[in-house]
């Protein structure tokens, strides 16, 4: 933000005011010419006297309060589309808007782009390419895709990609505050049981079939293992019966692995409600981009021979 010091003014027009009596205002409307400045934030003053022609009461009222003016472009990022699933390693594609939404154009730039694990761009952060823009008149905008390559080694998580607009900040703007756009990407594979058919009823002790569906939603996985548990409730844990599993072949993006399973029930149940899960990746020998979607579960009426 670019401020003149109390020494330093331009006047950039004046307009004459007719005789005023007591108590009177007037109206003006003036068309004013900004001086050749660099990009940055200034303020436009109205001065009432400004030749100091009329004695006055007060000398020391006659100046308005300061509207903010803008001058020059500023380059910001308006949109990140990234296609995904994304693997450690692997190669990306990744589609911008470029923005330039101050008051002025701006020269040719660069959007950049940094592998990052926060919404914050620093020194620690990966640079993984860039692409050019080309000049730009006030309001208007470019897209663009860019192929990209992931660090390798990553685990399975959330990072952010983070699309700097005026990358290697050559072009002097309005603000140089709001060039960054972190946008949120899943690393790696994502399993989950997108269906799951058991029995609605049957006896404690009694060998049944669950039929599931294990999908990857993520980058291609490995094998893995579906799991199904016996609960009374709604939640998972330690406490719960382990009724069996099946192997889960490698999967591509987007594949679905399905399969029947016998299990038994235990033969001690009283009769109630009860409810079985359906866990992919159950031993969490996979590195997911997401862990918290790996579960469904039906219920089932367990009754006492």
């Amino acid at each position: 933000m670019r401020r003149r010091p109390a020494s330093s003014w331009s006047r950039s027009s004046s307009e004459p005011i007719a005789p005023l009596t007591t108590p009177l205002s007037k109206t003006v409307t003036a068309t004013v010419n900004i001086p050749p400045v660099a990009a940055g934030t200034y303020y436009v003053l109205a001065q009432a006297d400004a030749n100091s022609e009329v004695p006055e009461t007060i000398e020391s009222n006659n100046t308005s309060s300061a509207l903010q003016l803008r001058v020059g472009p500023d380059l910001a990022i308006a949109s990140v589309t990234v296609t995904g699933p994304l693997a450690s390693g692997g190669s990306f594609s990744v589609t911008d808007v470029t923005k330039n939404q101050g008051s002025g154009p701006s020269d040719s730039s660069s959007t950049r782009f940094y592998f990052s694990l926060n919404a914050t761009l620093d020194a620690s952060d990966t640079p993984l390419g860039s692409r050019p823009v080309a000049t730009l008149a006030a309001g208007a905008q470019q897209s663009g895709s860019t192929s990209l390559v992931l660090p390798s080694g990553l685990a399975g998580g959330s990072y952010y990609l983070l699309a700097v607009a005026d990358g290697d900040g050559v072009v002097a703007e309005t603000s140089e505050s709001n060039n960054v756009w972190p946008a949120v990407i899943k690393v790696g594979p994502d399993l989950t049981v997108a269906s799951l058919i058991v029995p609605r009823q049957a006896a404690a002790g009694a060998t049944i079939s669950v039929t599931d569906q294990t999908k990857n939603l993520g980058a291609p996985v490995g094998g893995s293992t579906t799991s199904f548990y016996l609960t009374t409730d709604f939640v998972l844990d330690g406490s719960d019966v382990l009724l069996g599993s099946r192997a889960v072949s490698p999967l591509a993006s987007g594949a679905v692995s399905a399969g029947t399973t016998s299990v038994t029930l235990p033969a001690g149940l009283a009769a109630g409600h009860y409810y079985i899960f359906a866990m992919a990746d159950a031993p969490g020998t996979t590195s997911e981009a997401v862990e918290t979607n790996n579960t469904i579960l039906v219920s089932i009426d367990v009754t006492v021979p």
